[in-house]
């Protein structure tokens, strides 16, 4: 004779089977209980599931066949659970009446939530990857973002030349044009200036209207530059400006 015993929210399937009656005559109306534990999806066998039998206090685990057996019951209603990792946890009720009795779980596997993972930190611009790369680096001194936001209004010009040791800056009459130059020549001698990447041959009326606050970085290299930015030239410097693209 066969049973169906479903599960509640149809979480897993007892399929319960009674086997022809296996008493000895010291063991009269006691019964065996073969558990078998597969996946609901595949049919696969389960190994190392825990089978218990709260009443009793017997508990076992399911074997290399997915099968676990508890001895010695006594006639009754019992309750059997059924527990392993990953899957959602199952349980039924069964009569035992002196006969051998297999019952068969199905078990469904249960859904794997991830706690939500969290990460502190600054978007990084993608035009601005390379400043950050070397400035992590510490190859040359740099001006961040923080920084320039600290003073948006001062010319960028004037806030380059006090930050940066060897250079400094010469503005025109009119305050229009800046000219960065370094300290540590008898001569006039201008580093070369780039502004987002690109070599600006005369810079002087660009980098004089840019304030603080048009400013993302500064990069600057009193000796070797990056070798992108290596021009010949008479070997004063080399600065990189990075606007800030809103």
């Amino acid at each position: 004779m066969w049973y169906y015993l479903r599960e509640t929210q149809e979480k897993a399937l007892a399929l319960l089977v009674l086997f022809t009656p296996a008493v000895g005559s010291g063991q009269a109306n006691r019964s065996v209980i073969v558990v078998g534990v597969a996946d609901a999806m595949t049919g696969a066998p389960i190994t190392d599931a825990t089978v218990q039998i709260p009443d009793l206090h017997r508990v076992a685990r399911t074997d290399w066949i997915g099968e676990a057996s508890v001895g010695n019951v006594t006639p009754g209603e019992h309750r059997i659970e059924v527990r392993q990792l990953s899957y959602e946890p199952a349980e039924a009720s069964i009569l035992v009446r002196g006969d051998s009795i297999g019952v068969v779980f199905r078990l469904v596997r249960s859904a794997q939530f991830l706690d939500t993972v969290r990460i502190n930190g600054v978007m990084i611009p993608s035009y601005l990857e390379e400043f950050e790369r070397r400035r992590r680096l510490g190859l040359g001194h740099y001006l961040s973002s923080r920084q320039l936001d600290s003073i948006p209004t001062e010319p960028v010009a004037d806030f380059v030349a006090r930050r940066f040791t060897g250079l400094r800056a010469q503005w025109n009459t009119s305050h229009t044009a800046v000219g960065l130059g370094s300290t540590r020549s008898n001569r006039p001698c201008a580093p070369q200036i780039y502004i987002d990447g690109y070599f600006v041959d005369k810079p002087e009326e660009i980098v004089g209207s840019l304030a603080a606050v048009d400013v993302a970085g500064v990069e600057y290299y009193s000796i070797a530059p990056p070798v992108q930015y290596s021009r010949a030239g008479p070997g004063c410097g080399t600065i990189l400006i990075w606007t800030r693209r809103w």
